[in-house]
């Protein structure tokens, strides 16, 4: 791009950025859902929409697209939990909020948005799993976020997040919750392919979270066109391996104290 066109986009278009950020959130859904594709929209590139993507290669204006984006899906959480929230409402504000521009669109099988309430440590707790479309929609950028919420000062507010961008960020992206091997804590699988990837190479990590903190208990890489079943107690890998008797192998692994084996 040249210089020039280049100074003039972001101009052009950091204004109406700004203004879309910072004006009043609108009360009806219909209203919200339009503000965020609106938004979402100038940092992913559609074939569809000619006009879309006009941030996307701006790095700065991205991310700070994608940080009021995540804003505004916060703000739709926090509306959910003030209304008497079960995990499908919570589910449903987010999806009606993103609309199209949510990853479960792209990808049949993914269970994005995901969102599970429960008790730690008698402590009413919230994980709630979403992604956030950037680049384009051939391989989208996709920016998850694997969120823990608490109302342990009398107002739902997020604790803290786990670090799925470091680990997932360009992947596909599921979520499901483990029975916990540790008292205390509770445990969540995250699981994803690189988009794009020609093999379809499954990442998958185990995140606990004890009400204070997240860490990552276990994590596998690099199973090539792998498939993952997930029960409460067990997780079920099958993947290519040369190795094994008709060139895929199977695991079944079950909760331990320090993870799956």
């Amino acid at each position: 791009m040249k210089p020039v066109l280049a100074i003039f986009l972001l101009i052009s278009y950091f204004p109406l950025l700004h203004a879309q950020a910072t004006a009043s959130f609108p009360k009806s859904a219909e209203a919200r859902h339009q503000r965020y594709t609106d938004l979402n929209r100038q940092i992913y590139r559609r074939h569809d929409d000619p006009d879309s993507g006009k941030l996307r290669q701006f790095a700065d204006k991205a991310n700070y697209a994608s940080q009021q984006l995540q804003e505004m899906i916060s703000q739709e959480i926090e509306r959910a939990l003030a209304s008497r929230a079960s995990n499908a409402s919570i589910v449903s504000a987010i999806s009606n909020l993103q609309g199209d521009l949510s990853m479960s669109k792209w990808v049949d099988d993914m269970d994005i948005p995901f969102a599970k309430l429960f008790s730690l440590n008698d402590v009413p707790t919230l994980a709630v799993a979403y992604v956030i479309l950037q680049g384009g929609d051939a391989v989208p950028d996709s920016q998850p976020h694997l969120e823990f919420w608490d109302k342990s000062s009398g107002i739902w507010r997020i604790k803290v997040s786990a670090p799925v961008k470091s680990d997932f960020e360009g992947f596909t992206f599921s979520v499901a919750e483990l029975n916990s091997g540790a008292p205390g804590e509770a445990w969540f699988l995250a699981w994803g392919v690189p988009i794009g990837n020609s093999v379809g190479a499954e990442y998958l990590r185990l995140y606990s979270f004890d009400g204070l903190r997240v860490r990552c208990i276990w994590k596998r890489d690099h199973l090539a066109y792998g498939n993952v079943n997930v029960r409460p107690d067990t997780v079920t890998l099958q993947y290519q391996d040369e190795g094994a008797a008709g060139g895929t192998a199977k695991e079944v692994l079950h909760i331990t104290p320090n993870g799956l084996e």
